[in-house]
């Protein structure tokens, strides 16, 4: 369980400092227009940074074929 809550809060600051620099990481265009993604430990996170904050679209774990996403 410590494993979990460890995880969750560091994901929890990740999204904060996210929300707070939302152009600061990886444009995915070729995923569809405005997207950018990053990577926490071994998930991806695909959003699109909008007035005010961030939409979250996607949280996939890393070994997933974007194929399926897309």
């Amino acid at each position: 369980m410590a494993r979990c809550a460890s995880y969750l809060h560091s994901l929890g600051a990740r999204l904060r400092w996210l929300a707070e620099f939302p152009d600061a990481v990886r444009q995915r265009d070729e995923i569809a227009a405005g997207f950018r993604s990053f990577k926490h430990k071994a998930h991806v996170v695909f959003y699109r940074a909008r007035d005010g904050g961030v939409d979250i679209f996607a949280f996939l774990h890393g070994s997933m074929d974007l194929n399926d996403f897309a």
